[in-house]
């Protein structure tokens, strides 16, 4: 297996619109990690760094689900060689801050550990290691109490918003202000029926101020269930039901072994969109 950075694109416009009907689609691929015989490279991530238009791309190697980061300038090309993150097993994610040029890694260690816990790590803006990485959020129940956390920069404190899975039935979400616990853990959604997967998307929309999620809530475990969407206040406070929609209105399913996932973009508008596959 390899991983590829592929760019594409659009042409064909109207009044600065985009013409849907028979778009002009020119792409090209960069190899950023070759594949070597019986190594497996998953789980990629990447952060775009505003100041340089450069870009930190992270994946995970191997059977020792070893991180690992390469730099990328702005026409994905890698530059310098690969990055050893001082991280390994587990499910991670990664995101820029503007304010202080520098990159933060959170990941659990849910494949090294009887009980997981979130471990947050600060980067430089060319990926080497600052300070010692901080537990976040610490497991006491099973392997399955944190895992697979999101990140997004919060411009309001200057600092971050790690969102984990805390409990099988619970979500919640909490904040780091330059990689170190700030403030409790606040809980976004609770169930005592079905199972919560690890959430899909978070991300800060500037133009309103609000922090926004996407998340599943099995139904069916994870074979059915409903997707979320939530809106809220980016320190946290008062996280009612009123802020939490249902996306879907037939039940999100995975079928012929696809799996399903979410993300949230926004729009040159500032309006936004949630992809979701069914």
């Amino acid at each position: 297996m390899a991983i590829l950075w592929q760019t594409s694109l659009v042409t064909g416009s109207s009044a600065g619109r985009v013409i849907t009907g028979d778009p002009q689609i020119s792409a090209k691929r960069t190899f950023i990690v070759e594949g070597e015989p019986g190594v497996e490279i998953a789980l990629h991530r990447i952060a775009h760094n505003t100041q340089t238009e450069q870009f930190l791309f992270v994946w995970e190697e191997g059977a020792g689900h070893v991180f690992k980061g390469k730099i990328l300038n702005k026409k994905a090309r890698p530059i310098g060689g690969e990055l050893e993150l001082g991280a390994s097993n587990g499910f991670f994610n990664v995101a820029y801050n503007p304010q202080s040029n520098e990159y933060l890694l959170v990941y659990d260690n849910l494949f090294g550990s009887d009980l997981s816990s979130i471990f947050v790590q600060r980067l430089t803006n060319s990926g080497n290691l600052i300070g010692n990485t901080v537990e976040l959020t610490k497991d006491s129940v099973s392997t399955t109490a944190n895992l697979s956390p999101q990140v997004t920069f919060n411009p309001i404190t200057g600092g971050y918003h790690p969102e984990v899975v805390l409990r099988p039935h619970h979500r919640g979400s909490k904040q780091a202000y330059k990689g170190a616990p700030d403030g409790p853990v606040v809980m976004i959604h609770k169930t005592s029926t079905g199972l919560f997967f690890p959430p899909f998307d978070l991300a800060y929309l500037p133009s309103e101020k609000k922090l926004m999620v996407v998340y599943f809530v099995g139904i069916l475990g994870i074979d059915g269930g409903d997707i979320y969407l939530g809106r809220l206040d980016p320190l946290l406070k008062k996280v009612k039901k009123s802020n939490l929609k249902k996306l879907n209105t037939a039940l999100v399913v995975r079928e012929n072994g696809v799996f399903w996932g979410a993300n949230i973009a926004f729009l040159p508008d500032l309006t936004g969109v949630v992809f979701y596959v069914r």
